[in-house]
Parts: C-alpha cells; sequence; structure tokens
C-alpha cells in the first residue's frame, strides 16, 4: 500500500517538475501526449499491486492453494510484462524524438533500470506461480474432491537467462560507471560509487540463491528446507540493498544539489522500494513453501 501511495504521488507531481512546466499551465501539463501515456501504462502497475494485495490475504485467509492464487499471481506476470514493453517503447520515443537541446540520458538510465526492474517482478511471479502449482499438485493427492487440471511445467531456462542477463547488466553498468569515474576523476560521484558496489554484492549472492532455487524447481524439491534457505537469503539480501541506499540517501542528495542532477535521488527511490518489493515476495514464497512443505509432510504421514 504503501508503494501504491509512494507511486500515485511521484505521478501527480512528476509532471510539474519538469523544466518545460514553468510557463504551463496546469492543462497543458496534464494533457501532454506523454504524460497522459505515463498514466495509461501506470493501470497496469496498479493492478499488479491491486493483486499483490489480494493474493497477501488469501495468505491470510489460509487459501492461498487456490485457483484465485494462480489467477492472481497470472495478472501479476502480465502487468509486469506489459510495464516492461511499455518503458521500453517510451525510451525509444524520448530517444528518437527529445529536443536537441535536451539531455535524455537520465531518462533513458532510469528507463533501463525500471525495465529490468519489472522483468525481475515477472520472473519472480513466474516462479510464484510454478511454485504454487507443485502446492497445489500435492493438495489434490490429499483432497480427492478438489481436483484441478494443471499444465505442464515448462523448462525455467528461460528465467535463468533472465537473472542472468540481470547480473551481466548490472556488472557491466557498475564497471563502465567506475571506468568513467576513473578516467574523468569526477570525486563528486565517489560516493554513489561507494554505494553501487556496496549494493553489488548482496545482489549478485541474491541472483545466485534465485538460480539455485530454479535448480530445485526443476528437480522437483520446490517444498524443502533448501528452498526455505534460498528465499530467505534472498530476503536479506534484498533488506540489506534497501538499508544501504537508505543510509546512502543524504550522500545522493548531496551529489544531486552539487551537480543539478535530481536523477540521483530517483535513483536511490527506485532501489529502495525494488528492493522492498523483492523482499515482500521473498516472505510471500518463503511462507508459501512454509505450507507446501507441511501439507507435503502431512500427505507423507497419510500415505
Amino acid at each position: 500500500m504503501l508503494i501504491g501511495i509512494v507511486a500515485l504521488i511521484v505521478l501527480i507531481r512528476f509532471p510539474l517538475t519538469e523544466g518545460r512546466a514553468v510557463n504551463l499551465d496546469l492543462l497543458s501539463i496534464y494533457s501532454d501526449p506523454f504524460i497522459i501515456y505515463g498514466y495509461l501504462v501506470s493501470i497496469a502497475f496498479f493492478t499488479a499491486l491491486y493483486q499483490a494485495f489480494k493474493l497477501l490475504s488469501y495468505i491470510g485467509q489460509n487459501k492461498i492453494f487456490s485457483l484465485n492464487s494462480f489467477k492472481a499471481l497470472k495478472t501479476i506476470k502480465y502487468c509486469a510484462i506489459i510495464l516492461s514493453l511499455s518503458i521500453v517503447m517510451a525510451v525509444l520515443f524520448i530517444i528518437t524524438s527529445h529536443h536537441p537541446d535536451d539531455d535524455p540520458a537520465g531518462f533513458i538510465a532510469m528507463g533501463i533500470i525500471t525495465t529490468f526492474i519489472t522483468l525481475v517482478v515477472a520472473t519472480t511471479a513466474n516462479v510464484f506461480e510454478r511454485t504454487l502449482q507443485q502446492a497445489m499438485d500435492i493438495k489434490s493427492k490429499n483432497d480427492l474432491i478438489y481436483k484441478i487440471k494443471f499444465m505442464k511445467q515448462a523448462p525455467t531456462l528461460f528465467l535463468k537467462f533472465v537473472i542472468s542477463l540481470i547480473g551481466i547488466i548490472v556488472l557491466a553498468s557498475c564497471s563502465a560507471f567506475t571506468w568513467q569515474l576513473i578516467t574523468t576523476r569526477e570525486m563528486l560521484f565517489l560516493p554513489i560509487l561507494i554505494i553501487l558496489w556496496l549494493t553489488a554484492i548482496p545482489f549478485f549472492l541474491a541472483l545466485y540463491q534465485a538460480i539455485k532455487l530454479l535448480g530445485y524447481i526443476d528437480r522437483n524439491i520446490a517444498f524443502s528446507e533448501l528452498s526455505l534457505q534460498a528465499l530467505k537469503k534472498i530476503k536479506y539480501f534484498a533488506i540489506t540493498i534497501s538499508a544501504i541506499y537508505v543510509a546512502g540517501m543524504p550522500f545522493l542528495f548531496y551529489v544531486a544539489d552539487q551537480d543539478d542532477a535530481p536523477g540521483a535521488v530517483g535513483f536511490g527511490i527506485i532501489f529502495i522500494f525494488a528492493s522492498i518489493v523483492i523482499a515482500t515476495f521473498a516472505t510471500v514464497l518463503q511462507k508459501l513453501v512454509q505450507s507446501g512443505l507441511a501439507m507435503k509432510s502431512e500427505n507423507d504421514l497419510t500415505i
């Protein structure tokens, strides 16, 4: 809910902060086609948040192993994919049509980051979906009245590819920024570089645990202590990343003020909330695995 409130505030406030908005009235600002496009795309974002809220309520009602949960996960996955494609289209539009005097680098970088965040969410939702299928399969063995036909599980190769690609791009981006700082010797950005590499360590460790988790799903041992340990580590790594960025926000504000680059603060806020989202997803999936483990042990005792 907090993420939704912050996102709504940003959507309302952001159009007023653009440089060209100084000489425009409110109607002209909010009727801009690009702003309207952003509001239309945000429908998918708020739909995904609503489905996530419903999913959490199903967990609270002990109804996580149901078709409603399965449908909620599918909707979240599709919303994340729609968001990713929409952001890519917006970035391409800015690249091809921006004013010669404008520097689109900040927007492009923000677009790339948010695109990969949405890909992470889509991948996580897919993992949820596959794990829930296994849990419901276990439940169907215990309850003969509750029969559900499952689609055959697709290989996790694509998910592993997405995670690996994210890791490669993040490593390349950190390395490129480091090289740029070394060659230009702009020590003003040194705090940002330190924050990047400090958060890169738990980030890559979390990606490694995610790949291990996909391996457990492939081996049909998603409901195991190994999966629980992997999810716990992913959650703690995400919390660590968020905490580092929160601690580093004063430095980001200083850099943004000195270099007149408000995008630095925006990056920090995006990473904080993205880490919180991943930590929340990991916590929910952890509860799902715990419930599945309990159901599996009950099934084994019955047999």
